[in-house]
């Protein structure tokens, strides 16, 4: 994105994807993250969602929509969320407490199987 690395510090995978982005400019790309919408610093990878640079209301880049969202302080960040998902930009959802119990029951029970079949001498690279 514009201006991702101004004043915001960007993560490893962030500067990466702006580095594929910027390699293939036609490729049609779906961003994940589990926290865009409540840490709005971390949108600066997004530069494809067009809500800052050339055309836009911050066509400075992404610090400046960032200090924009800063200004309009309380609200700000849930209005912003509530206009991604009205335009199809955004779809949030929450991993139930039973599924991420599942989830790692399972998980340790292939690691203790795993861990059974060490113990036997089992190595599995046949």
């Amino acid at each position: 994105g514009h201006g991702m690395h101004e004043k915001v510090k960007s993560s490893k995978s962030a500067i990466a994807v702006v580095d594929l982005q910027n390699r293939l400019p036609r490729a049609r790309v779906v961003y994940c993250s589990a926290t865009s919408v409540s840490h709005q610093k971390n949108l600066g990878f997004m530069g494809r969602l067009g809500l800052w640079g050339p055309g836009t209301e911050h066509p400075s880049g992404f610090h400046q929509f960032l200090e924009r969202l800063k200004k309009l302080k309380t609200g700000a960040p849930e209005i912003h969320a509530m206009h991604l998902k009205a335009t199809g930009s955004l779809v949030a959802r929450t991993l139930s407490y039973k599924l991420y119990v599942q989830l790692q029951s399972r998980r340790r029970h292939r690691e203790r199987a795993s861990h059974t079949g060490l113990q036997r001498g089992e190595s599995g690279l046949d």
